[in-house]
């Protein structure tokens, strides 16, 4: 028998304020020629990178949430969106 394979994708967890629920969504993998000059410098070797999502949908509830990762300002007036 041949052996299967599969590809792994990063992924971010995150909990549902909401309902509590341990949640999951797929990375947003970029490759690293698709990145400005100034970001494929920091990341120097890395062939590829992953962003984590704006905003997030709970698949239990459907409560939607904006992603904040410690950037106060990126937060601001996102409370009107949803």
């Amino acid at each position: 028998m041949a052996k299967r394979h599969t590809e792994l994708f990063a992924a971010w967890s995150w909990i549902c304020d909401e309902c509590g629920r341990e949640q999951w969504v797929r990375g947003i993998q970029l490759e690293s020629e698709h990145l400005p000059e100034e970001a494929q410098d920091l990341l120097e070797d890395a062939s590829w990178w992953v962003m984590y999502p704006e905003m997030v949908v709970c698949d239990s509830c459907e409560t939607k949430f904006y992603v904040k990762q410690g950037i106060d300002d990126d937060a601001e007036g996102w409370e009107e969106e949803i």
